[in-house]
């Protein structure tokens, strides 16, 4: 039976942030130029890089590059950048266009994470037709779920909600793990079965699967 095991550094990168904001950060400028690089560029920029893919979860869900986080651009992402990607990492971005592109480098320059090598010019339907590899992540509904839980009996489900948010109610053979104890602390779960991640309202689910799909 194949079990995945996963070590992290706790606490590198918050200490990382931590840093940045007391001495701050250079200016976007001095840090960046505008880099939609098409798909054979991109390809082989990955090879030395981190995927961060800013679509929603349903869009990621269709069809994602392999090993690429889905973090979507919003409030909370540099936070949870901050939690899941090494602060000496070179960065790929994959986004709606230019706007979106310069709006992820202000706040992930705002974090230290200066190491942007550029976007995937014509997102991911460019990249889809050079024929380079692709990864999907279903989306489940709850109606889903429950059917899967009576038809099949156990399937591995995974709750990365907070402790409050558990304690309000969870599905009875759910495993607890916090998202964000997942990304500093790393996990050990068992890769031979389906694993079901839940959330509120998908986005730190996609986080935590795109995290988990990485890792088998």
């Amino acid at each position: 039976m194949a079990y995945l095991v996963i070590a992290k550094n706790e606490g590198m990168k918050i200490t990382h942030i931590i840093a940045m904001n007391t001495r701050g950060v250079p200016s976007l400028e001095s840090s960046l130029m505008v880099r939609a690089m098409p798909p054979s560029q991109f390809q082989k920029a990955m090879q030395d890089a981190i995927i961060i893919d800013t679509r929603d979860a349903a869009a990621f869900g269709g069809v994602h590059i392999p090993d690429s986080f889905n973090i979507g651009f919003g409030d909370q992402m540099a936070n949870y950048v901050g939690m899941a990607v090494e602060p000496d990492s070179n960065i790929l971005l994959v986004v709606d266009g230019e706007t979106q592109y310069w709006g992820m480098c202000t706040m992930l320059c705002r974090i230290g994470y200066d190491k942007i090598l550029g976007y995937l010019q014509g997102g991911i339907p460019a990249w889809q037709e050079e024929g380079f590899k692709i990864a999907s992540l279903p989306q489940v509904s709850v109606h889903d779920l429950k059917n899967k839980l009576e038809k099949n009996g156990f399937q591995h489900v995974v709750d990365i909600r907070t402790e409050t948010e558990w304690n309000t109610g969870h599905i009875e053979v759910a495993d607890h793990l916090v998202l964000t104890e997942m990304l500093l602390k790393g996990v050990s779960l068992k890769v031979n079965e389906e694993i079901i991640v839940t959330c509120c309202v998908g986005y730190r689910g996609n986080i935590a699967a795109s995290y988990l799909q990485q890792c088998q």
